[in-house]
Order: structure tokens, then C-alpha cells, then sequence
């Protein structure tokens, strides 16, 4: 009889460990981060830099080059993997006067939802000084 309620016992203990194991939930993983280069150019201008990927944000690392007398702006887009719009960050206005000019940035778009952001948007504009810019051209990029 002892030996049956050690028996009982024992698998009793061992069922709420086991259980109690599967209840714990898994420690959040690190965020880790993938850094991906950008390059949109059209004509003489272009906007160029790094997207590095975190876990609810994008840093924009770069710089954009405006062509003598015109003015470019960078624009991004998170987004996730619906393609739902996560957060949107740019540069201001930079203008050239006779010369090119290289504008440089550093800033950091939201992407807050698990995982961050799935794909990037990147938009270079461009106009005349004292015009709201247009949009030149647009590309995609993944961590």
C-alpha cells in the first residue's frame, strides 16, 4: 500500500511540474536588428544611406543630394506585414544654391508592433525652393 501511494505520489508531482513547465511562458527573445542598405536616385539626385531594423523602430542613417537651384527631401514609411502603415519620418527641405549639396540625416521611424517593421518605404522628393515638394521616386526595402 505504501508503495502504491509513493506511486500516486510521484506521478502526481511530476504531472504538475510538467504542467507547470508548460504554463511558464517563454522569455521575450532579444530584439535583434538587420541593417539594410538604401539607394534611390533619379538623374543627378539621389537619397542613400542604411535602415537598420528594430524591434518597434527603423534608423535612418544617411544623406540626400540635391542638384544646384532644386531642393530634395527623404521620406519613410514602416510598415507592417499587412501592409499596414506603421510610422512616417523625413528629412526637411534641403535646397542647393549653385552647387550640388549633400543633406545628411540620422533619425529613427516608429514600428510599433510586435516584430517592427516588415518592409520600408523610401521616397525621394524634390521641387523648387519655396514649393511644396513632389514626389520623384519611390523603392522598397527589407530587413
Amino acid at each position: 500500500m505504501l508503495r502504491k501511494t509513493r506511486m500516486i505520489l510521484v506521478t502526481a508531482i511530476a504531472t504538475m511540474v510538467v504542467a507547470a513547465g508548460l504554463a511558464v511562458p517563454a522569455q521575450a527573445s532579444v530584439s535583434t536588428t538587420s541593417t539594410t542598405s538604401f539607394h534611390v536616385q533619379t538623374g543627378n539626385t539621389f537619397t542613400t544611406g542604411t535602415l537598420t531594423f528594430y524591434n518597434r523602430s527603423v534608423r535612418v542613417l544617411g544623406y540626400t543630394r540635391a542638384t544646384a537651384g532644386a531642393c530634395r527631401q527623404t521620406v519613410v514609411e514602416t510598415r507592417g506585414s499587412s501592409h499596414v502603415l506603421l510610422g512616417v519620418g523625413k528629412t526637411a527641405n534641403g535646397c542647393a544654391g549653385t552647387s550640388s549639396w549633400d543633406f545628411p540625416f540620422d533619425f529613427t521611424v516608429q514600428a510599433d508592433r510586435p516584430g517592427g517593421a516588415a518592409y520600408v518605404w523610401v521616397c525621394l522628393f524634390g521641387g523648387l525652393p519655396n514649393s511644396t515638394p513632389k514626389e520623384l521616386l519611390c523603392r522598397w526595402f527589407w530587413p
